[in-house]
């Protein structure tokens, strides 16, 4: 139990650590467009692992959002929407060949973008879309195969074969 507990804790310290250090005002090209580690990591644990707390999910989003200086609880409720979307296709996406879970993955990050668009397009009465958000959703969807590596690498790492692909 205290193990458990332990490892859940070191998932959201991991998820914390991300969030903050992907805002970091360093010079380079990932500062201008780069994938959502956020979203890729969440989509991970919540399908490999155990389920993350939606209180958490709200508390990184809205950091998140204030770090970014975007409309604040976006990101909440596009991590609030990829867990239910998980938990609603758990069944689909179980256990099936990595090409699927990576088409999965695209289907339902799509979908978050989409409805991202939808809002901010709303709150601010205007066309959101450019360039920058269909780099970052295209990044992230061909960053998955790598980071679905490392995340499996580090579940082996902490002994945790069971659920792990």
């Amino acid at each position: 139990m205290l193990l458990s507990l332990f490892k859940k804790a070191i998932v959201y310290i991991f998820i914390t650590v991300i969030v903050v250090t992907s805002h970091l005002p360093l010079y380079n090209f990932f500062e201008v467009v780069h994938p959502n580690l956020l979203l890729l990591i969440v989509f991970f644990y919540e399908l490999n692992e155990e389920r993350l707390s939606k209180i958490f999910l709200i508390f990184i989003g809205l950091m998140n959002d204030y770090i970014e200086s975007s409309l604040i609880g976006i990101t909440s409720l596009e991590l609030i929407a990829l867990s239910i979307l998980i938990t609603k296709n758990y069944k689909a996406l179980e256990e099936q060949k990595f090409g699927i879970t990576w088409a999965g993955f695209a289907i339902i990050i799509s979908m978050l973008y989409i409805l991202k668009l939808i809002i901010l397009s709303i709150f601010y009465h205007t066309f959101m879309l450019n360039t920058k958000l269909v780099f970052e959703l295209a990044l992230t969807i061909a960053f998955y195969p790598l980071a679905h590596f490392i995340l499996l690498k580090v579940i082996y790492m902490f002994g945790k074969h069971d659920n792990a692909r």
